[in-house]
Formats: structure tokens, sequence, C-alpha cells
């Protein structure tokens, strides 16, 4: 081991601050060390979000190349995310029935990188309507499963998780910046050998994740679904991923229609991509930064700011707000998101245990990402044409919802006793 490594180790092991790995440089810790393993998870989330940073904004050219109608590509795009309600939960719990968290991860990963090399040899709807629905399946289900592999190593050496999951959304503004690149210059088709590009190093990242064994091998013991359904039907973490799911399904309106609206407003058409990445910026400095905040105040503490943040920006953007006042909002990411984010996967990953942490986060992930944020997408379609800036204040009532959830849950473990895992 190095001496940056030694003096990082010593340092945590002296009770010091969280570690200084916020810059990874790999070249100077060994794989084992707590520095070493916070890079190769920190590329794991590098490797998922340069997937999701090409598909999500042009994989829909690549359709329309391929002769799709607008019907079609709606059609390609939405069904994988109704199906993701049912399967991200069952990898969830196969990975945790199977004792192998990481082994569900290449085998995630290696369905993706087939299915989108399968996608250059097809062509017309429902060949690519499979093949697109089992990439999707595949690849979106690597999310809960790197939040379980990070707080796992957050638990056993004191890691700072903001500070591995930033270099995702630093991916995901770089996926974005290349992706209009090579599209213009080299034209649709360029979309998806990039995105077969990104999953061939998510495969490779996987490989490099610490750890093959789970909870189930390091005890010996077998899970018991039933013991399992029951402990992630709790009432305090059902709240609590509820609160969550509602926080985060208040950026419905400005996910789907903010460019619209400002592109209404007049604003300059060049400011649209500045105005989103000062909110992804946010999002990064959150990350790199509340790791103490989160260790004094605590997770449901962290969620109920997400959603205090939440009233404040969309309050203020149904008023149709100036360039200026739109720039300091935008700095509110970092809480409407990044603190909820924080908040929950650290709540989950403390109430939890670690042979159940697979199927709690993929059970969160369908409720959030899945079931409230496609219904919230669907409300703000149906009421931005009528409310058009005024949308955002039913937001500020979904955000309303989600802190006032937070407090339940607070007040059920207070009067229950129920909090963190002790099995």
């Amino acid at each position: 081991m190095t001496a940056d490594a030694v003096a990082l180790t010593r340092g945590r092991r002296g009770g010091s601050s969280s570690p200084s790995y916020g810059w990874i440089k790999l070249s100077l810790f060994s794989a084992s060390s707590p520095a070493g393993i916070a890079a190769r998870i920190a590329f794991f989330y590098v490797a998922i979000f340069l997937i999701l940073g090409i598909s999500l904004p042009y994989f829909p050219l690549w359709l329309k190349a391929q002769g799709l109608s607008a019907v079609e590509i709606g059609l390609v795009t939405s069904v994988p995310l109704f199906i993701r309600i049912a399967t991200t939960p069952m990898i969830g719990i196969a990975a945790d029935r199977s004792g192998s968290v990481k082994g569900v991860v290449l085998a995630g990963a290696g369905v993706a990188m087939l299915s989108a090399l399968a996608l250059m040899g097809v062509e017309g709807l429902w060949p690519i309507l499979v093949l697109f629905s089992v990439f999707q399946i595949a690849s979106l289900a690597l999310m809960p499963l790197a939040e379980v592999v990070a707080m796992r190593e957050v638990r056993q050496h004191g890691l700072d998780y903001g500070r591995m999951r930033l270099w995702g959304s630093l991916a995901f503004i770089a996926a974005n910046l290349g992706g209009g690149l090579a599209l213009a210059g080299y034209g649709a088709h360029s979309i998806l050998v990039l995105i077969i590009a990104a999953s061939l190093v998510t495969l490779l990242a996987g490989a490099g994740l610490p750890g093959g064994g789970g909870a189930r091998r390091e005890t010996g013991k077998g899970i018991s679904l039933k013991a399992m359904m029951v402990q992630l039907a709790r009432a305090d973490l059902l709240l609590i991923m509820a609160a969550s799911g509602l926080i985060q399904a208040a950026h419905a309106v400005y996910y789907a229609f903010s460019a619209i609206h400002w592109q209404a407003l007049g604003l300059p058409e060049t400011t649209f991509g500045v105005l989103w990445s000062i909110g992804v910026i946010a999002e990064v400095v959150l990350f790199a930064y509340a790791g103490r905040a989160l260790k004094r105040i605590g997770a449901l503490n962290m969620i109920a700011i997400g959603a205090a943040g939440s009233l404040v920006r969309w309050g203020a953007m149904a008023s149709d707000p100036s360039f200026g006042l739109l720039v300091v909002l935008q700095l509110l990411h970092g809480l409407t998101f990044g603190a909820t984010h924080l908040g929950v996967v650290h709540a989950i990953q403390e109430r939890v245990r670690p042979d159940q942490a697979a199927s709690a986060q993929s059970l969160h992930s369908a409720l959030s990402s899945g079931i409230m944020m496609g219904g919230a997408m669907a409300l703000a379609g149906a009421i931005y044409g009528p409310l058009g800036g005024l949308s955002y204040l039913v937001m500020v009532v979904l955000a309303a919802g989600g802190g006032a959830l937070v407090l339940a849950a607070k007040q059920f473990e207070a009067r229950s006793g129920a909090g963190r895992e002790t099995g």
C-alpha cells in the first residue's frame, strides 16, 4: 500500500473526517484500500451513467432514423419503464437470495450489452421493442444494485457515499455533451455504437466491483422469501420510500416541460443547457460535501430538507421567474434531488438487514422511478396544456405530501421504537 493510502486508512481509524477520495487518482491506491474500493465503485457509477446520458436524450433519434413513427417511438421508450416496475424488485430479490450482488450485476450488464449489440442487426417495430425492453430492464436494474454495493462499503469501510456517487452525475453531463458531438459529426447511427461501448465499459466496471459474495455467503444462511417480504412491508420503510418518491416525482413538470416553457417565455435556447447543467453541478457539490451534514442531522432530516427545497423551488417556478432567479432556483436541485436521494439511500440501508438490501433498494427504485414518477409524468402531461407554468403548483402539493410522509415516518419510529436494523 502506498504512503497516501496508508495515511488515508490511518485517518479513518483515528476517527477523523471521511476519506478524502473525492478526486480519485486510481494509480495512487491499491485496489483493496478504502480509496481503491471507492474508486472502483465510482467507476461503476460512471459507466452506468454513461449509458443513461447517451440513451435518454438521444436513443429516440436512433429510433427515428430506423423509420419508426412518433407513436412507435413513444411505445418503444415507454413499455420498458412499465415492465421494470415488476422486474426491478424481482432482480433485487434474486440478488439477495443468491448471496452475490456482484454476480447479478455482471449478468445484468452482460445481458444489456448483448441486447444492445443485437439491435444493430434488426429493423422494424417489434424486434426493436423486444430487444430495447430487454436492454432497459437489465441496465436500469443496475442502479439500485450499485447503491447496495456502495452502501455495503460505506458500512464496512466508512466511505463517503456522496463522493462516489457524484462521479455518475459528472459522467451524465459528459455523455450528454459527447453524444451531441457524435450526433452532429456522425449522425443518429452513432448513438447505438456509443450505447454498446458504454455497455461494455459497464460490464468491465462491474467486474471490478468489490466482493463477489453477499450476506448469504457471509452468514451461510438461506433467506426466507416470506420473511423478506414481511420486513420490506414495514410501515416506516414504506413511508420513507413513498416520501422520497413523491419528492422526486415533483420534478415531473421540470423534466418534461421546462425547456418548452422557457422557450414560450422567450429565453434563448442556448440557456437551456446552461440551466440544466447548473442543477447537476449543484447536485454534484452536495454529494461531495454533504457527508458530514448527513451524519450530524440524520437521513430522514436530509429527506425533509429535500422536501423543503422543493416547496421553495416549485413554488417560485410557478411565477415565471427571470433568468437571474432561475439560476438561483436551479441551485436548489442540489436539495430537491440530491438531498432527497442521499437521504433515502442511507435511510433504507440503515433499516434493513444486509441480506435484504438489494431487495429494498430495488423496491424503492420501482416505486419512485417507476410508479410515482410515471404517474407524475402522466399528470404533468395532462395539466401543462391548460395551466402552463402554474403546473408547478401541483408539484408543490406532491412535495408537501412527501414532506408530510417524512414526518409521519419519524413519528411512527418514535412511537414504535422502529428504525435502524438490529438483525
